[in-house]
């Protein structure tokens, strides 16, 4: 678990944890130097329960991804799995998670990697229910689990996430300068479709809450949404800065992801992570059709019409940005 200024919603996430009907774990918890309550409430919690650890790295993370993965780098457990500090867990979240690892690793072995994510119920900051399913109300499916779409579009929260041992600790590579890795669940979904195996788990198991600080929250997927993109898409014809900077960071990402697993992708996934990763000296029509050609798509139409939308218009983006500044 990994903690800044959250005492509004730490209490119960941690009482939804001790509640798990699987009880034989450990949790780490980081906080990132809070300057609230957040770092009393954890140290009562692990006064309480000796299975409560609180690490400290001495250093200052800043944000969510740097903190998980230092807590990463301290995990010797057989399993691992990811929690904000502002969800709330069901019951049995941990025990469907391991149950999910455990059949792929029945059929594959415990040597191979393996992952394990689950749907989520979509919550409000009071816990009332928003939408049962956040893979429907996002609109992501959750079988495309192929390395080419997760090129472009994570599917699973990292807070829905159970890994074992053979990829968190021994397929898991980051490259030196880990300011490309958008944010450590991508990362994780990344190696396990190109070096193992993922499984998914088809209820939700946990409450996703949405509230003005999440660090990753949930968008809806609904006709409304989708007319009110069209319409934008249509009135301000180029993309915005901000859109292009995920382009940017996607195609960061595939470069770093080929740079770090440089020795141990095979010949395929590494030339599609290398021909993403460069997608901009291409044409703007060329690049469309490569991303076509190759599978990189998004979920759904008008995932698939904006993300064609800012390939073809990137050039034309930037020139827009740069002379407004």
């Amino acid at each position: 678990m990994a903690t800044y200024n959250g005492e509004r919603f730490v209490e119960t996430q941690l009482e939804s944890i001790l509640a798990q009907t699987f009880t034989d774990f450990e949790l780490l918890v980081s906080d990132d130097r809070s300057t609230d309550a957040t770092r009393d409430i954890l140290q009562r919690f692990a006064n309480a329960d000796g299975r409560i650890r609180l690490m400290d790295s001495g250093a200052r993370f800043g944000g969510a991804r740097d903190n998980f993965l230092w807590l990463l780098s301290q995990a010797t457990a057989p399993y691992v799995a990811f929690c904000d500090q502002d969800d709330l867990w069901l019951p049995d979240k941990v025990e469907l998670g391991l149950k999910a690892l455990r059949e792929l690793e029945g059929t594959w072995g415990k040597e191979a990697p393996a992952l394990a994510f689950s749907d989520v119920a979509v919550a409000a900051e009071d816990l009332s229910i928003i939408d049962p399913s956040f893979l429907s109300y996002s609109g992501i499916d959750p079988k495309r689990t192929e390395l080419a779409h997760l090129l472009v579009q994570n599917l699973a929260p990292g807070c829905t996430i159970t890994a074992n041992r053979a990829l968190y600790h021994d397929a898991l590579s980051f490259p030196e300068d880990v300011s490309p890795v958008i944010m450590h669940d991508w990362w994780l979904m990344l190696s396990a479709s190109a070096f193992g195996h993922i499984g998914f788990v088809d209820k939700p198991t946990m409450l996703y809450r949405q509230h003005a600080h999440n660090s990753v929250g949930a968008e809806k997927e609904s006709a409304l949404s989708i007319l009110g993109r069209i319409g934008t898409y249509a009135e301000r014809l180029v993309p915005t800065s901000a859109q292009l900077d995920t382009i940017d960071a996607r195609l960061d990402q595939a470069g770093a992801f080929a740079q770090a697993y440089a020795d141990k992708l095979g010949e395929g996934d590494r030339l599609l992570c290398e021909g993403f990763a460069s997608l901009l000296d291409r044409a703007p029509l060329s690049r469309l059709l490569w991303c076509h050609s190759h599978g990189v798509r998004n979920s759904t139409p008008i995932m698939q019409l904006g993300l064609d939308w800012e390939l073809l218009l990137y050039d034309l983006g930037r020139r827009g940005s740069r002379a407004s500044s």
